[in-house]
């Protein structure tokens, strides 16, 4: 279930679970016509913010992009129980479709979608950042602090890290 792609690009608040921000008009144009402009995957987060921030009126960026605010909040709403949340695969199929429908800056209702399918659509759009959310050379003391025994220095190893991180960056990996 969509929310159809009638109306313009613009994205409903939070709370009413229709996500779908991209700028363009809703005619029935070829996705080439739509442009790369438009896209949600693949491109810089700092993209995806700064046309959130401009999508929604707001003075200043969001911390997280709002398709994953969106998401988690319809996973969280299914229960957060389900075994396998982010382990198990989502459909392949429906994963196509709803990253397509959310690139070509449709309104999608993910209230009504299956978690699994959520999680695989979060974990895609993590996947295809042009830049990884852990620079490379933070990378090696991330799992450095990981290996730690002792909990409370793991936690502390990890604070510090993550307060070295581009804000944007800390607020995603949150």
């Amino acid at each position: 279930g969509t929310g159809g792609g009638g109306g313009r690009g613009h994205r409903k608040s939070i709370g009413g679970g229709l996500v779908g921000l991209r700028g363009g008009s809703s005619s029935s144009s070829s996705r080439e016509d739509k442009g790369a402009e438009n896209r949600l995957f693949g491109v810089p987060l700092d993209v995806c913010l700064d046309r959130d921030m401009q999508a929604a009126g707001l003075s200043s960026r969001p911390l997280v992009p709002t398709f994953i605010q969106e998401a988690m909040q319809a996973i969280e709403h299914k229960g957060l129980g389900i075994p396998g949340l982010f382990r198990v695969s989502g459909n392949a199929r429906r994963v196509r479709e709803l990253r397509q429908q959310l690139d070509d800056g449709e309104r999608v209702n993910l209230k009504v979608e299956k978690v699994h399918d959520l999680t695989a659509l979060i974990k895609l759009f993590f996947r295809e950042l042009p830049s990884p959310l852990l620079t490379p050379d933070l990378y090696p003391a991330f799992i450095a602090a990981l290996e730690l025994r002792d909990l409370d220095r793991q936690l502390r190893a990890l604070k510090l890290l993550l307060a070295v991180l581009p804000r944007h960056v800390w607020a995603a990996a949150m």
